[in-house]
């Protein structure tokens, strides 16, 4: 839309510029001739009002120059106020729906963040096993949340989560997040719980979080 208006609004001045150049030689031309055919007919003593009558034409040319060269800033300032607001009304749209896009795509991670600690609680009871990784048939803690993200598609590594992942406040847990304790991991599940694979006496349990909270060290988020 802006580029349209530009082009019209310069093919208007030159249309009109070129209409009033051709029009003011027109008139001169018409007057030197009529001059000349004067002075013929006449002779130089008839040629005092003419000459004035030409440096009237002048005059009224001068002004209709200056005529156009308002009404040439006058289109270009409306131009331009034009293109402005036409650039500020379409930024304000792509700000929308970049915002649009953000919110669209944290719901999205919360949800998929959700799926990952609904999937994790139903092997509660299920053994422990050191450096085990199988859900059903024995895992340790880090086991226990990479195969959980696994099921997902998610390519973390065995351990080391906090190492590789966005660090994320304890204020700002979300479930899903991973927990990092001395010697620990566990899997957030929101309203201060958390799943893992303890030990080999109790298995995959869930927990509150004041249960190991004194040995907290960080929280990661895989998904953002």
């Amino acid at each position: 839309m802006t580029k349209a208006v530009k082009k019209l609004t310069n093919e208007f001045l030159v249309a009109f510029i070129a209409m009033a150049i051709v029009l003011i030689f027109s008139m001169t031309h018409f007057l030197f001739v009529s001059q000349a055919d004067t002075e013929n007919l006449y002779g130089t003593s008839g040629i005092s009002g003419i000459s004035d009558n030409v440096s009237r034409t002048f005059e009224k040319g001068e002004k209709l120059t200056e005529k156009v060269n308002e009404t040439r800033k006058s289109v270009v300032q409306v131009s331009a106020e034009t293109i402005t607001s036409d650039e500020t009304v379409q930024n304000e749209i792509e700000k929308q729906e970049a915002e649009k896009q953000e919110q669209a795509k944290a719901v999205a991670a919360a949800s998929a963040r959700q799926a990952i600690a609904d999937y994790a609680v139903q092997f509660v009871g299920n053994p422990y096993k050191a450096g085990g990784t199988s859900l059903t048939d024995g895992c340790d803690c880090s086991g226990f949340v990479y195969s959980v993200y696994r099921h997902f598609g998610y390519d973390v590594p065995r351990n080391g989560f906090q190492t590789v992942y966005k660090q994320v406040s304890w204020d700002e847990l979300q479930p899903g997040d991973i927990l990092y304790y001395s010697g620990h991991y566990t899997i957030y599940l929101g309203n201060g719980r958390e799943i893992s694979a303890e030990n080999e006496s109790n298995g995959i349990q869930i927990r509150d979080m004041s249960f190991r909270f004194s040995r907290r060290i960080s929280a990661c988020r895989v998904i953002l």
